[in-house]
């Protein structure tokens, strides 16, 4: 990939029908829509993974997907200051974290974006969108030990129930067994708490993510303290969450047949933590967005081709 692909490109994709492309137009149906953007980082598994989480939408929509190189943090911004989106899902694709834009795309931007609306969008990453929110905050994204592909695997969660993560608006694994199979396709693990964090010091209490859930986990690792894979549970990480921001990952695929039911449970979980996020903060923030003068913005072309990709995944959904 070469980066970001131009306005032109993406006009081209979702060809002109004539009609204007103005936020107006969609105020009075935003929530008869999807409020979720899934990016797609060229995999194969992001069209099931975008239909489960159409069945996790209390309107059951589509998500809005647009490929990893295809859209902006500019453009996300603006998305969730119009209240197109308010969370965002970062699907499994190949490559490693560590090749910034070349295999992210706007992943690497986006986790390191500084601007608060866009860091304080809820997230959630599967596989290689698991790895990249590791990465970012400093874990090593490895060569795994136990690399699985399309293999079923037990998947144990952490015991112990997180006061503040309850009260953001419930538990991510809410509803779904301590232990229970999860498919996985990958090739790398992330490792906690990472050498690479410590070389470049940038160990900030506030950003730390916490394991929630482990795979080939053995007693020895157990009585060992994770054996470096991550935490008192050992074996290979499997889940994380942010300590402050709305950010969660599982490496395992929740979209997979073989992790039915509770991969659809995880999903819903993850929508109900972001709803409950935004109920909190959604007047907070907006009061600081209005003494914003340092606001990114783009341009009203751009706008215009942004509303085209919402307008197209919207009529694609009434047609349903």
């Amino acid at each position: 990939m070469s980066g970001f692909k131009s306005v032109d490109t993406i006009t081209d994709d979702f060809p002109n029908d004539g009609k204007a492309a103005n936020c107006s137009r969609l105020d009075d149906d935003k929530q008869h829509h999807s409020r979720t953007l899934l990016i797609d980082n060229y995999d194969s598994y992001s069209n099931i993974l975008a239909h489960v989480i159409a069945e996790c939408q209390d309107n059951s929509s589509l998500p809005l997907t647009v490929r990893n190189d295809a859209i902006s943090v500019s453009d996300i911004r603006f998305l969730v200051k119009e209240h197109l989106i308010d969370r965002i899902v970062i699907s499994p694709g190949p490559g490693t974290p560590s090749s910034g834009i070349c295999d992210s795309g706007v992943v690497d931007a986006l986790l390191n974006a500084k601007d608060e609306l866009v860091r304080g969008v809820p997230i959630f990453g599967v596989c290689f969108g698991f790895q990249a929110i590791a990465f970012r905050y400093g874990w090593d994204v490895v060569r795994a030990r136990h690399p699985k592909h399309g293999e079923v695997s037990e998947v144990t969660v952490k015991e112990e129930e997180d006061k503040e993560e309850s009260r953001r608006g419930g538990l991510l694994f809410k509803g779904v067994p301590r232990v229970f199979n999860a498919t996985r396709y990958h090739s790398l693990e992330a490792l906690f708490p990472g050498k690479r964090k410590e070389a470049e010091k940038e160990v900030r209490g506030e950003e730390e993510l916490v394991a929630l859930a482990w795979a080939d986990v053995v007693e020895s690792e157990k009585e060992n303290g994770g054996g470096g894979g991550g935490g008192e549970e050992g074996g290979t990480v499997m889940a994380l969450r942010h300590k402050v921001y709305p950010q969660y990952g599982v490496q395992f695929h929740p979209e997979s047949i073989c992790t039915e039911p509770h991969g659809k449970t995880i999903v819903k979980n993850f929508m109900d933590i972001a709803d409950a996020y935004w109920k909190e903060k959604r007047g907070e923030m907006e009061e600081e967005e209005e003494g914003n003068e340092t606001t990114t913005t783009i341009s009203e072309e751009r706008k215009t081709v942004l509303m085209k990709l919402v307008n197209a995944s919207r009529e694609t959904q009434d047609k349903k």
